[in-house]
């Protein structure tokens, strides 16, 4: 007997709970493994892009004094680069992981700033509960 689409979409509520739930956890850090090059070369590898507005790994390069994204090319680097030698990650998933590293890090500082200030309200209300 086929689903009806009122029960596919209880299921899919539930996977997407599940799922959300399942995104609280720590992972581990993922350190870039692909050092900046020494002077004269240029290393190619994976970096993190706009990644607070949604994850997002784009291929890269760094050289001597500047990074960019996308494919290496020497004739025009210095026209497209962000200054700055830069560490990349070996693979796309490298990236994607650390990536996720960062933005739960940014994120459980936030929510431990949130609730802190929860915990100083409920202080301030109980202490003007007691002096009434």
């Amino acid at each position: 007997m086929a689903a009806s689409k009122k029960q596919i979409a209880e299921w899919q509520a539930r996977i997407d709970q599940a799922e959300l739930i399942a995104a609280l956890r720590w992972t581990e850090p993922v350190a870039p493994d692909v050092p900046p090059p020494p002077s004269g070369g240029h290393t190619e590898g994976w970096m993190l892009s706009a990644w607070l507005e949604g994850a997002r790994a784009e291929r890269g390069w760094s050289e001597f004094g500047a990074h960019g994204t996308g494919k290496y090319d020497r004739h025009r680097a210095y026209g497209c680069a962000s200054k700055d030698a830069r560490h990349l990650h070996s693979s796309k998933l490298r990236a994607l992981r650390a990536g996720r590293h960062e933005l739960a890090t940014i994120y459980a500082r936030k929510l431990m700033e949130l609730d802190r200030a929860i915990a100083a309200a409920a202080a301030e209300e109980e202490a003007a509960r007691a002096q009434q």
